[in-house]
């Protein structure tokens, strides 16, 4: 049980860690549509709800369980060292193979700086703030074909992280809301927790800080020592942020 909630909680840290953008266009393509180029900042309220599906193995082990879930992405408003911020909030359930039923909750604390940029200040794990240092862009306020950032920090249980993401393309996509004309990235992330994220997410810039697609691969050492892998899948199924 120790390997599994180590492997939900970097599940919630790939959807925790945004780059969204939006605004500029309209949401539903009906074919050949460019994204939009500029953020719909996140605003207290929105809520995204997404179906998950994908597999968990134990690299050298018996271990691999199919499975499938439900995860909700929201924002709420929040006061961080007498600022007032944004809270990144995601909740989700995954249904096991096994029969097992397992449920994460995460946070993340973020706020926007004059470029319109949304900053990642901190996570919240079980109630204990993990301050990142320096902070880093969560979602840029600008996208184009040319986008592509790097970025370093650690957080104050001294992990290390080193984050990038780059614009590959555009690309539709269609789910149950319509289909979204989005940017395509590639999405890497190396932490010295010897967990890496290698993902490939879709953004129809309009929507805010929130994927309409994700699909990806999460590789952890976990605490029996042991080496497990992640493929993971998501596509964006309701939302109440007005669809234009």
């Amino acid at each position: 049980m120790r390997m599994l909630n180590v492997l939900l909680m970097l599940i919630g840290t790939a959807f925790l860690i945004g780059c969204g953008g939006g605004g500029g266009g309209p949401v539903y393509s009906g074919g050949g549509t460019s994204p939009a180029t500029h953020l719909r900042s996140p605003l207290p309220g929105d809520t995204y709800n997404y179906t998950l599906s994908g597999k968990l193995q134990g690299i050298g082990t018996n271990v691999s369980y199919s499975f499938t879930g439900t995860l909700m992405l929201g924002f709420s408003q929040a006061d961080y060292n007498g600022a007032s911020v944004l809270l990144r909030n995601i909740a989700y359930t995954l249904n096991l193979s096994n029969g097992q039923t397992l449920a994460f909750n995460g946070q993340e604390i973020d706020s926007s700086d004059s470029s319109g940029d949304v900053i990642a200040l901190a996570r919240v794990q079980n109630g204990t703030v993990d301050p990142l240092n320096p902070s880093i862009i969560a979602a840029p306020a600008v996208w184009s074909n040319a986008l592509s950032i790097d970025q370093q920090t650690t957080t104050s249980s001294g992990i290390s992280e080193v984050d990038s993401f780059t614009v590959v393309g555009t690309e539709n996509v269609s789910t149950a809301l319509g289909t979204f004309a989005c940017w395509k990235i590639n999405y890497i992330s190396n932490a010295s927790s010897s967990s890496d994220v290698n993902e490939t997410i879709w953004y129809a810039p309009e929507m805010g800080d929130a994927p309409i697609k994700l699909s990806g691969t999460i590789t952890a050492v976990a605490n029996d020592g042991n080496t497990y892998t992640i493929t993971l899948n998501a596509i964006l199924t309701s939302t109440n942020v007005p669809i234009s």
